[in-house]
C-alpha cells in the first residue's frame, strides 16, 4: 500500500489518462482519420472500364446465331479542377 502512495497522480495526469481512454474521443479520432483517407480516394483518377454489349442475342449464351455486338474500352474525362474540388472537405469550402 505504501508503493501506491508513491505513485500519486496529479490532476493533469488524471485528465490526460481519462481523455486518452474516452470512447467518444477515440471514436472522433478514428472518424477524422477515415475522412483523411477518403479525401485521397476522392482525388484519385477514375479507372478505365471495359464493356461488352451483345446486340440481338436470340437465346442466352447462343453465340452461334449472334448478330452484332460491341466491345469497347472507356475512360472518363473530367472537367478541369473537378477532381480537386471533389477531394475538398465541406468544412474547407467557404
Amino acid at each position: 500500500y505504501s508503493s501506491q502512495a508513491e505513485e500519486d497522480l496529479t490532476l493533469d495526469q488524471c485528465l490526460d489518462i481519462a481523455i486518452q481512454n474516452n470512447p467518444l474521443v477515440l471514436s472522433s479520432l478514428q472518424q477524422y482519420q477515415a475522412s483523411i483517407a477518403r479525401e485521397g480516394q476522392a482525388k484519385a483518377i477514375p479507372q478505365p472500364y471495359f464493356y461488352y454489349i451483345p446486340d440481338q442475342q436470340p437465346q442466352i449464351f447462343d453465340l452461334k446465331d449472334l448478330g452484332e455486338s460491341y466491345l469497347g474500352l472507356g475512360k472518363q474525362f473530367e472537367f478541369p479542377e473537378k477532381r480537386n474540388i471533389r477531394g475538398e472537405d465541406s468544412y474547407k469550402r467557404v
